[in-house]
């Protein structure tokens, strides 16, 4: 008996243990995806990074806010 209690603590704090890392990376990946320089680390969005950082939206809005 005691075994199977072991068994089960150790299954329920490895599932708790992964659903709080679960929630902690979708939230650094909302906050990463979510910066104006992510959008610049695909090679083809660098011409339309550069003009935006150059526009007057830049001080205003992100990448988000449109796409």
């Amino acid at each position: 008996m005691k075994f199977k209690r072991g068994c089960l603590l150790s299954f329920f704090s490895a599932l708790i243990f992964a659903c709080i890392l679960f929630v902690v990376a979708g939230a650094a990946f909302q906050y990463i995806n979510n910066q104006p320089w992510f959008c610049n680390s695909c090679h083809e969005m660098s011409f339309y990074y550069q003009t935006w950082q150059r526009s007057r939206h830049a001080a205003t809005t992100r990448c988000l806010d449109c796409h």
